[in-house]
């Protein structure tokens, strides 16, 4: 036995038996069911079409503030190193280049000093500083006498309230590292930077230090003291240079973000925007795909309903009082035909009957030996009945 009978045979087997209207119920689902689920398809795929270009848009603010900070540091540390090659300094007039110095040589400089090789504050353009403002450039200090390369640092802060980062930069003179040449800047910088990045609408931008402190936002007018990067949203930055992530926020809400980090720095740029609208505009599109969905499966078990009871009703009506209790119009073609051949049949077999009745007189007896199904037998009911016939006649 071939493969193919033998299934036919289990499924013959096993075919559940049910009622015309559970049939019809059944070929409604599996007519309505596939088209259902395939807008429920077709609607999470147009929101996650919807969050991919969420995500594509605050990745290129991210990579476009990120370009920006960049931008800026790398402009003060290039500024840094040509004051390096004036002839003030290389000359060692180092009194008559902080006069010069006095002020701002650029927009964005708090002040400008000058360190030696051990640490020792040189030059100073800026107003007197804290223990701990001091402690803090003799640390972006080691840092440059270790790497012999420019470094930026975190967020420095003073009781009196001061925020500022630094730059700075090696000066080799003859061959040997003497001193390092650094500049101040304020936070306000990066608030700027924050508050004109250009972003999605409703999003906000903000800039952490390498120690995930924050710098600027745009969320605010001005940082708040103490704020920086929540700890599931540094955690999963950490060892990513980018991405995208749904994390919180520094006010602490739930947000959609993109982040860059700096190779040179290590900081952090990030673009960002509520999660709970986005979040809802999903549900909403969600809750119609499925009502859209399940109405329509509703409705064609309904409009299923009705035709089954259509075509119920008339077999029931058929098999039970008979087909004269069907109306002279029957909507089902072939529940029609099934009534118009029970109804001659019926006549036939009226026919019959009257005509059996009309010779019931005229009887035919058979031998005692006769047996049924014996052509002996055969013919002697023909020959009686032919006989009975040419009475009639």
């Amino acid at each position: 036995m071939s493969l193919l009978p033998r299934l036919e045979a289990r499924l013959e087997r096993y075919w559940p038996t049910a009622s015309l209207r559970g049939y019809l119920f059944a070929m409604t689902m599996l007519a309505t069911l596939p088209m259902a689920l395939l807008m429920s398809l077709q609607s999470l795929g147009e929101i996650r079409g919807e969050q991919h270009r969420i995500e594509v848009e605050l990745d290129g603010a991210a990579g476009a503030l990120a370009e920006s900070v960049e931008r800026h540091l790398r402009s003060s540390l290039e500024g840094l190193q040509v004051l390096a090659q004036s002839e003030l300094f290389q000359h060692g007039r180092i009194a008559a280049l902080g006069r010069l110095l006095q002020g701002r040589p650029r927009g964005d400089w708090d002040s400008v000093f000058l360190l030696d090789r051990q640490g020792a504050v040189v030059l100073d353009t800026g107003q007197p500083r804290t223990r701990a403002a001091q402690d803090a450039l003799r640390e972006l200090h080691r840092r440059v006498l270790q790497r012999g390369e420019p470094a930026v640092s975190g967020l420095l802060e003073q009781s009196s309230g001061g925020r500022w980062t630094a730059v700075a930069v090696p000066i080799v003179q003859n061959g040997q590292l003497r001193h390092v040449l650094g500049a101040r800047m304020e936070e306000a910088a990066w608030q700027r930077l924050s508050s004109a990045a250009g972003r999605p609408a409703g999003a906000s931008a903000a800039v952490f230090d390498a120690q995930d402190r924050l710098l600027g936002t745009s969320a605010t007018a001005t940082p708040p003291r103490g704020a920086s990067l929540p700890p599931d949203a540094a955690a999963d930055m950490r060892g990513r240079r980018s991405g995208v992530h749904r994390s919180s926020d520094t006010d602490g809400n739930t947000v959609y973000a993109a982040w860059r980090t700096s190779d040179a720095s290590g900081w952090k740029v990030r673009v960002a925007l509520p999660a709970a609208p986005i979040d809802a505009a999903h549900r909403r599109a969600i809750g119609v795909a499925l009502a859209t969905s399940g109405g329509s499966l509703v409705l064609g078990l309904l409009l299923a309903a009705l035709v089954a009871r259509r075509v119920t009703t008339p077999l029931r009506q058929l098999a039970t009082p008979g087909d004269a209790a069907l109306p002279s119009h029957v909507p089902v073609r072939e529940i029609a035909a099934v009534r118009d051949g029970l109804r001659a049949a019926r006549e036939r077999d009226q026919a019959a009957h009257a005509a059996l009745q009309a010779g019931a007189g005229d009887t035919v007896t058979l031998p005692t030996s006769a047996r049924p199904g014996d052509e002996r037998n055969e013919d002697l009911l023909t020959q009686g009945y032919t006989s009975k016939t040419a009475g009639h006649q």
